[in-house]
């Protein structure tokens, strides 16, 4: 049976399955302990408890990690200043994936 990470659910299918999701705890995320993990769209990687991927060398290359200057969560919230964040980078779809969140 073939499984996928979150964002390749979302990408092949249009939504997330949870193929890969409750493999591990909310508090092994905290303490960013991961499964490893085959999934059929990036390969061999590691997902959170809700399976997303977190790897930066899967194949998809899902997570890029960028130590975000701001004190918040620019995504969900604005920065504090006017201009775009420097560091922010989006996903296939165009959506904004800093690999936060």
């Amino acid at each position: 049976m073939s499984e996928f990470c979150r964002q390749c659910s979302e990408e092949y299918f249009g939504k997330d399955m949870g193929d890969l999701a409750d493999l591990s705890k909310p508090e092994d995320t905290e303490q960013k302990l991961y499964p490893g993990v085959i999934c059929e769209g990036c390969g061999p990687t590691q997902v959170d408890h809700t399976g997303k991927c977190i790897a930066s060398d899967c194949l998809e290359k899902h997570a890029t990690w960028r130590k975000c200057p701001w004190d918040v969560c620019h995504i969900t919230t604005l920065p504090r200043t006017s201009s775009p964040c420097k560091f922010a980078i989006t996903d296939k779809a165009g959506n904004p994936d800093c690999g936060y969140g």
